[in-house]
């Protein structure tokens, strides 16, 4: 009698994932995001072949037996319908359906949708729907993965309300014992989401241009108000005197140019050994002189071009692009 009701109750949890599963494909929280299943729907009144269905990854694993998933759907569904022949199915009021990407459906879904991070990535989608099912009734799962295959153990949840939404954020008893579990509203995961991309897109500019924070600061002097005129020759004839220059910025007759020197803090010792109004006369003309600081020295080496004919040890021996003969 036991392994009876074992082998009945296995098939009922068999059969309340497959009428979960279907039902999930022609939720309003999945065709507002699956044009496929959208535009299926746009072709029959709604009717969606089951054939169709049984293609797609998670249905397949539980069951391709098309008479069975018409026999559950007839049975236990309360929003799908098969049809006569039981070989489609569709919405019962299928007319209802929200536009692929409503901007006001997912307007309103972002609102109770929340960010939650701390979970064990050997968990699955049922681990999931167990850790909230006794408390909270959750619409729509997302798993965060890596490159779409072991799960990250974040996921985005959208509740049924906004209420309940705010309401599982401040509940202390759902969380798991995890030091850094994590639970944020939607729109705060995608602030503190856009600030790290952010830091990572300069980061990797900075990378990009060989630009070194804790190497290249204070190694660049600016020169302006230059009236006349003078040569790349003249000013790092000037310089060197104070400390090694690397490259001249500055082209005949500007009124403006920068002077880079080789060592970190080049720039800060020249300018503390030229005269005392910081204005030298070089090549007999007065140049007012500054040493970079902050975003104006940030955005110096940001601009690419500012690295021609860079010579340091992290061009391996090489000097404008070729190796030294």
């Amino acid at each position: 009698l036991n392994l009876l009701l074992g082998n009945k109750k296995s098939i009922m949890d068999a059969d309340v994932k497959i009428l979960k599963q279907i039902e999930y494909y022609f939720s309003d929280q999945n065709l507002v995001r699956d044009k496929f299943m959208h535009e299926e729907l746009k072709k029959d009144d709604g009717w969606v072949n089951v054939s169709t269905l049984i293609l797609f990854n998670r249905l397949k694993q539980l069951t391709t037996d098309i008479d069975l998933i018409a026999n559950i759907i007839n049975r236990s569904s309360y929003f799908l319908e098969v049809n006569l022949e039981e070989k489609k199915i569709r919405r019962k009021q299928f007319e209802n359906a929200p536009e692929f990407k409503s901007k006001e459906f997912l307007d309103s879904s972002s609102k109770k949708t929340v960010y939650i991070k701390g979970f064990p990535q050997s968990f699955s989608r049922e681990d999931l729907e167990k850790f909230f099912q006794n408390k909270y009734k959750i619409l729509y799962i997302k798993m965060r993965t890596f490159d779409g295959k072991r799960f990250k153990g974040s996921i985005l949840a959208e509740f049924d309300t906004v209420e309940n939404a705010s309401s599982f954020i401040q509940d202390c008893s759902m969380k798991l014992d995890h030091p850094e579990f994590v639970k944020l509203p939607f729109a705060d995961y995608l602030l503190s989401k856009a600030t790290k991309s952010d830091k990572k897109i300069e980061k990797k500019d900075t990378k990009k241009i060989g630009f070194n924070p804790e190497l290249d600061i204070g190694k660049v002097l600016k020169l302006k108000d230059i009236n006349g005129h003078l040569t790349r020759e003249n000013i790092k004839e000037f310089f060197v005197q104070f400390s090694e220059v690397q490259w001249v910025h500055y082209n005949k007759n500007d009124n403006q140019g920068y002077v880079r020197f080789k060592n970190s803090n080049g720039a800060n010792n020249a300018f503390d050994k030229i005269s005392a109004d910081k204005k030298p006369l070089i090549n007999g003309i007065p140049v007012d002189v500054s040493v970079l600081e902050g975003d104006e020295e940030k955005s110096f080496w940001m601009n690419g071009s500012n690295f021609k004919k860079v010579v340091t040890k992290r061009n391996k021996g090489k000097f404008n692009g070729q190796k030294r003969r």
